[in-house]
């Protein structure tokens, strides 16, 4: 519970203070708790944000790379690739920003900061 406490307090801190408008952040529906394994933002430049946080040193990750539909064991299954254009999508910009409890409020302000100040490029 420490832990997940921790985790949500991250993600608020995140939700509430990214302000980058080339950034999509999660949203959690009303009535429900969101434990914060990841947080897992979107842009349309992942690779970008990911070289220009790497330069910066901070850790990120691509934790659904390739969409449900493309792996192996679902080849074949579906047809119309058209309805599955959000899958696509999230497997090519999506990128988790750290996210565990031992963060500082030191380390997570940086985090903020460098994604507020990224230019998209």
């Amino acid at each position: 519970d420490t832990w997940n406490n921790r985790r949500r307090a991250i993600a608020r801190r995140y939700s509430e203070e990214i302000t980058n408008p080339l950034i999509c952040k999660p949203i959690t529906g009303k009535g429900n708790t969101h434990v914060f394994y990841v947080y897992v933002i979107t842009t349309e430049n992942r690779n970008g944000l990911r070289k220009y946080l790497e330069e910066n040193d901070i850790k990120t990750g691509v934790y659904f790379p390739v969409p449900f539909h493309k792996q192996r064991l679902f080849e074949g299954k579906y047809d119309n690739k058209e309805e599955l254009n959000n899958a696509e999508y999230v497997a090519d910009h999506s990128l988790a920003i750290p996210m565990f409890p031992e963060l500082t409020d030191e380390e997570i302000g940086c985090v903020i900061n460098m994604i507020n100040g990224w230019d998209g490029k």
